[in-house]
């Protein structure tokens, strides 16, 4: 099982399911370019790299078929390896995924000069971002717990950053919702998309686009969970998913 995710405790997040998916498969867990100890200089990659890559990985594991699991940032890669590998792909769990729903924020940064510089002039000023955030959180617009997700994500210069570099590096992996579904229809795939009914971040209502088209309704598993799904019993309700 090949296993991807996004902003988290970085390369520790899936020993959480060790001992409950570790006995199905084994889990090769990837960091994510700019998480844990990777080093990258944000040239955006294409579908066509991420490709070669995992087929390289593959090919040295000496692995035909294969499974995904996949976390927030990480889902996007997981759709996107599901188009790419159809055919080899067994099972796909995507927690919380990202790529469901791009939002017009993200684009205008990561595709355009005026956002690239606008974001960083966020990044150099904060306070022009936690201003308006401390208000929001003020008003009630968003609750407690989406206003430290983003405070915890934006808290250094460092962390600022690496969100820019992480949007600019993974912005042509784009999943065509089309090709998902039409792989779910078919069967190819072992599809389970895991949402958590308290997530701020992910939120259920972000699946609409993508469940849409999808006849078997019963991919969609809404569980007691907010965002942060790496526990020992969300590791069980997976592993029960499993024929």
């Amino acid at each position: 099982m090949l296993a991807f995710h996004g902003f988290g405790q970085v390369g520790k997040d899936f020993e959480a399911f060790e001992n409950t998916l570790g006995q199905q498969f084994t889990i090769y867990s990837f960091d994510l370019f700019h998480h844990g100890q990777t080093t990258y200089d944000g040239k955006p990659i294409t579908k066509e790299e991420l490709k070669e890559w995992i087929e390289s990985f593959l090919k040295g594991k000496e692995v035909s078929q294969f499974s995904l699991i996949a976390f927030s940032l990480g889902g996007r890669i997981a759709f996107t390896l599901m188009e790419l590998f159809e055919d080899r792909v067994e099972y796909a769990f995507l927690l919380a995924p990202d790529g469901m729903k791009i939002n017009l924020a993200y684009r205008f940064v990561a595709n355009t000069q005026l956002g690239a510089w606008v974001y960083k002039a966020l990044a150099n000023n904060p306070g022009l971002f936690f201003g308006p955030l401390k208000l929001f959180k003020a008003s009630g617009i968003i609750k407690d717990k989406l206003y430290q997700f983003f405070i915890n994500q934006m808290r250094t210069s460092k962390k600022r950053l690496m969100v820019y570099e992480v949007w600019v590096t993974f912005r042509e992996i784009i999943p065509n919702l089309k090709n998902v579904q039409r792989i779910v229809n078919e069967k190819k795939v072992n599809f389970h998309l895991i949402l958590g009914e308290k997530d701020l971040v992910i939120r259920v209502a972000f699946s609409k686009k993508l469940m849409r088209c999808i006849k078997d309704k019963n991919v969609l598993h809404v569980i007691n969970s907010g965002h942060y799904m790496f526990t020992p019993e969300i590791g069980i309700y997976i592993s029960k998913l499993v024929k």
